[in-house]
């Protein structure tokens, strides 16, 4: 495979990189740590550097001895990316009001989450162990699904994060250690164990105070991370996500909005018909695919007591 498009230098780095790993090879790190989506990963996260980049795969040999993910990953080595085949990840998704099951047209995984909507209350009830075990076991399918995605591809998948804060309390959320600490923790891990795994992250309807929320972010962020942060516009973000992230995007963030509030996504296609409450003093969204020569209608309904609504067909 040829990581990126026929370019001849990283695959020498790459070469390079897998050179410098021998000791670690014949030791017996197991071989799928070596394939050449990792191996561009460690280098892309160390600015091309072999040195650093080997020095960065040592540390996440030793984590993962240190974590015993060689027996771990047989929970989910093998599977395909779905939630339910981690376990304990289901539950954890909805408590975060996220959808992780679509990919963009250029073959990028789609994680969609509405942070304003998620139970964090429900989500600091899980047990540091279990959290980071549920956690690790994620990265890890999703790595290889991922590394999967790019050996087929011919070229490296990463992630398409949507992040929408509406409704997120950024001053409680700075002034809670306890959740600061677990998001610092989780973001090292990921850094030191997954690197590169991120193509684009995605901030939509910022909330008054998020100065606040990204200056304790951005320290644990380094410069070439925080370059991949896309701020929306707030009259504009659904053109520019569309631009970014395609209808797979849009959709993805639907459903990850109405499964947090409760309510089937309004997301429809092939002749469904799909019904949105629209809540007096709210504004919503909905999606609906349309097959050569079919049409779509809509009509709307105003009411009390929950009996309004937009009807689509």
């Amino acid at each position: 495979m040829e990581l990126p498009d026929g370019d001849r230098a990283a695959a020498r780095l790459r070469a390079q990189l897998l050179q410098e790993l021998a000791p670690e090879r014949e030791a017996g790190a197991p071989a799928y740590l070596f394939g050449e989506p990792r191996l561009e990963r460690f280098l892309q996260g160390n600015d091309g550097s072999v040195q650093d980049a080997a020095a960065h795969f040592r540390r996440m040999l030793e984590w993962r001895s240190e974590a015993g993910m060689a027996h771990k990953r047989g929970a989910v080595v093998g599977k395909p990316w779905r939630p339910e085949n981690v376990p304990g990840f289901p539950e954890m998704l909805r408590n975060m009001a996220a959808d992780v099951g679509s990919h963009t047209l250029d073959g990028h995984l789609i994680w969609a989450q509405c942070d304003g909507l998620a139970r964090l209350d429900r989500l600091m009830e899980i047990p540091d162990a279990d959290l980071f075990d549920t956690m690790s076991l994620m990265c890890e399918l999703r790595q290889e699904h991922l590394d999967g995605l790019s050996e087929r591809r011919g070229q490296l998948a990463k992630v398409v994060q949507i992040r929408d804060l509406s409704g997120l309390s950024v001053s409680a959320l700075v002034r809670d250690r306890a959740i600061m600490g677990r998001m610092q923790k989780i973001l090292k891990l990921v850094n030191l164990a997954y690197p590169e795994n991120m193509h684009k992250l995605v901030l939509v309807n910022l909330p008054a105070g998020f100065g606040l929320l990204w200056a304790a972010l951005q320290p644990l962020l380094n410069a070439r991370i925080r370059k991949k942060f896309c701020f929306l516009g707030k009259d504009t973000y659904i053109a520019e996500l569309a631009t970014i992230a395609g209808t797979g995007g849009l959709e993805a963030w639907l459903r990850a909005r109405h499964a947090a509030r409760g309510g089937k996504a309004c997301v429809g296609g092939s002749g469904a018909v799909a019904v949105l409450e629209v809540p007096a003093g709210t504004a919503e969204f909905a999606c609906h695919r349309v097959d050569a020569g079919q049409t779509v209608a809509w009509s709307f309904r105003v009411g009390s007591g929950g009996s309004s609504g937009f009807r689509f067909s």
